[in-house]
């Protein structure tokens, strides 16, 4: 009976065993089918030569933020303003109805967008109180934002069209500001209090291993670019502990070739700020060493400062990876320093060689009124050195300071 019994056993595993094994089979080919119809459906998508769906296709997003103007165009006319999950539904509406009606797109002319773009008229989308809530636009001063999620995409597509996209009622703009600037405030007071700590007078903090960093010239540049901010969120106490530093350690006499943009938008923008908001000459005898300092960069016969200065030895070159170009965004991100430590100094060179450089590029009649990125500044007359246009990187902080 033993012997019969463990034979049952037995058999009944086996029975077992192979209806697992059958089970686990089924579930692979129902895998292997369905990736099979996804891989079919994403391939017709991606290739089909279908007019609605190569607009879909190459601009979803267009699809969307035009989808969502139109829908807020029609709730303001209504007074009934969209939620963002009501927005978002009927973008996916639209989007499904263009997908299933045919669109011939016909090639615009630069003419006629621009036309477009002169007749559209901005309009307020929105009535009454802050459209995108977080529990509350108004954060109480308790809350804790340890568990904080950003909402994520779409939810400022009005800007896309230039529009004014809230409308406050009286004293609602200053509330809703008032009860947020404790937590902007408490998170300079965390990143100040772990810099102050673990990396005092150094250029950065390193966050993970909490040690400094001293890879911008060993400037302190941390601690002087955030003077301003100490003092404007009155932080005092802070504040006159990093002026004993400058006081008492900050030297700018380094054997290191830093860059002029970065050094003086920083650093002697940092020093000048501190010294307009606090009067304290620690700050102006310091920008005045490290001016000095920076401004043998503008000794180029082409006008164009190099990118390069070493501070200690004062000489001067571009950048590594740009050796015979000066960068817009750069050489054109001096002038507002350089005009304050004129004022200060009473040395007017720093002011009229630094604006020198818009006298230059005006003459240089760039093709559109933008300029190209690259000037060449290692010969006698500056000339571009590329034809690429951008408002981003390597030209952004140009356009600013023109209208500063």
């Amino acid at each position: 009976m033993a012997k019969s019994a463990l034979r049952r056993r037995r058999g009944t595993r086996k029975t077992t065993d192979d209806c697992s094994m059958v089970r686990t089979i089924v579930c692979v080919w129902l895998l292997i089918g369905v990736g099979l119809v996804a891989g079919l459906h994403a391939g017709f998508f991606f290739y089909s030569s279908d007019p609605a769906v190569s607009a879909v296709r190459n601009s979803p997003n267009d699809a969307m933020y035009k989808a969502a103007h139109n829908l807020r165009h029609n709730s303001v006319k209504h007074d009934a303003p969209l939620s963002i999950d009501d927005v978002r539904k009927k973008q996916r509406e639209k989007l499904k109805k263009r997908m299933e009606t045919p669109v011939i797109r016909e090639p615009e002319s630069a003419e006629k967008r621009k036309q477009e773009f002169l007749a559209y008229e901005p309009k307020q989308r929105y009535k009454g109180s802050f459209p995108y809530p977080n529990d509350g636009a108004h954060v109480d001063e308790n809350h804790d934002f340890a568990s904080f999620r950003a909402p994520g995409g779409y939810r400022f597509e009005e800007y896309k069209w230039g529009d004014s996209p809230y409308t406050y009622s009286p004293g609602e703009s200053d509330a809703l500001a008032r009860s947020r600037r404790i937590h902007v405030k408490n998170a300079m007071k965390h990143a100040w209090e772990n810099y102050e700590k673990y990396a005092f007078g150094s250029d950065e903090i390193k966050p993970i291993s909490l040690h400094g960093s001293s890879t911008w010239g060993d400037l302190g540049i941390t601690l002087v670019d955030s003077l301003d901010t100490l003092w404007l969120m009155g932080m005092k106490e802070e504040f006159y502990r990093a002026r004993d530093w400058c006081k008492n350690n900050l030297n700018h006499n380094q054997d290191a070739a830093v860059s002029v943009f970065e050094t003086t938008i920083r650093s002697l923008g940092g020093l000048l700020a501190a010294y307009e908001l606090s009067e304290d000459d620690t700050f102006v005898d310091q920008a005045k060493d490290l001016g000095a300092r920076l401004f043998k960069a503008f000794d180029n016969p082409s006008g164009i400062p190099y990118g390069r200065v070493n501070l200690a030895s004062g000489a001067t070159s571009n950048l590594d990876w740009s050796p015979r170009d000066g960068i817009l965004s750069e050489f054109g991100t001096l002038q507002m320093e350089f005009r304050s430590l004129s004022r200060l100094t009473g040395i007017s060179d720093y002011k009229t060689k630094s604006e020198e450089v818009y006298h230059i590029l005006r003459g240089m009649h760039p093709p559109h009124a933008l300029y190209p990125y690259f000037v060449a500044n290692t010969v006698h007359s500056p000339e571009f050195a590329n034809q690429k246009l951008t408002f981003g990187a390597m030209a952004d902080s140009f356009y600013e300071y023109m209208l500063k």
